[in-house]
């Protein structure tokens, strides 16, 4: 099993590229050379809208774009929970990319 972070990839490509239109299936095909795919997970923690916070309501409608390019890849979403601080500030519990080899 591979993980790979995607915050890490992100940080390379210097916001080049948003998550929304990233080819996973192409990238976890490269990644996993010469071996062959079997399945692909994203881990991610699921943003809730907030009455009156057009931030929440932003950062879901870009999740749920995010998931649609997940789906339509055949890559299995599995959705984990968002910490909330004293301070107002959020962890993610999980996010994680995961790619059995066989």
């Amino acid at each position: 099993m591979v993980h790979f972070k995607l915050r890490t990839l992100k940080e390379r490509l210097q916001g080049e590229s948003r998550l929304q239109d990233f080819d996973f299936r192409a990238f976890s095909k490269w990644l996993v050379k010469p071996n062959d795919l079997v399945e692909v997970h994203y881990y991610i923690g699921a943003i809730q809208q907030q009455s009156n916070n057009e931030k929440s309501r932003r950062m879901y409608a870009d999740q749920q774009r995010l998931l649609m390019n997940l789906q339509k890849q055949n890559i299995n979403a599995v959705l984990g929970h968002l910490i909330r601080h004293p301070d107002k500030t959020y962890t993610k519990k999980a996010l994680t990319f995961v790619l059995p080899l066989r």
